[in-house]
């Protein structure tokens, strides 16, 4: 595989992160679960961020926590870094993938 054809499979592929709340299951104290759905090239996976916010608290456009308050530049902090690291791993898998196919060629 030449390496013109390799860049337009890793160009093709799409990887996309959304934090949204589970809203169907509220806790005793009001707060609902803020998941994260990873998508890549159309297949989805879902799992819990074990972070929790109250639902009116929630900005659904941007997936993240309105607010000035402490706790919500707390939770958005984490949500950031867990968007960072998530895509570090997506970065190592396409890196490792990409030596795999030059190697295997």
């Amino acid at each position: 595989m030449s390496d013109e054809v390799r860049k337009k499979d890793m160009s093709k592929s799409a990887f996309k992160i959304l934090f949204y709340l589970r809203k169907n299951q509220v806790n005793k104290d009001g707060t609902v679960c803020i998941m994260i759905r990873l998508s890549l090239n159309g297949e989805i996976t879902q799992f819990s961020s074990k972070l929790s916010v109250k639902p009116d608290a929630w900005d659904t456009v941007l997936g993240k926590v309105k607010g000035n308050t402490q706790k919500a530049r707390q939770l958005n902090e984490t949500l950031e870094d867990i968007r960072a690291s998530l895509k570090n791993h997506y970065r190592d898998i396409e890196v490792h993938e990409c030596l795999f196919q030059t190697i295997s060629s």
